[in-house]
């Protein structure tokens, strides 16, 4: 979590999306378990892997990240 002078935000961090359904999941119980966990940043090292993924399964993750 990340707190500054608005409302704390979180961040999701990752190398190598290996299991998109497995990370859609680690990001929905950490709303879960956070009522505070309204807004998700996803940080992703900026590979030609990640781009890809991330492409491919936009529009499955547009509900937990609508921001391109």
């Amino acid at each position: 979590m990340i707190e500054g002078s608005g409302r704390p935000f979180f961040s999701e961090a990752e190398t190598h999306i290996h299991d998109v359904q497995a990370f859609e999941r680690t990001v929905e119980l950490k709303q879960r378990d956070d009522p505070r966990a309204t807004v998700i940043i996803l940080v992703a090292t900026r590979s030609e892997h990640n781009r890809r993924v991330i492409g491919e399964h936009r529009e499955a993750l547009r509900g937990l990240f609508p921001l391109d």
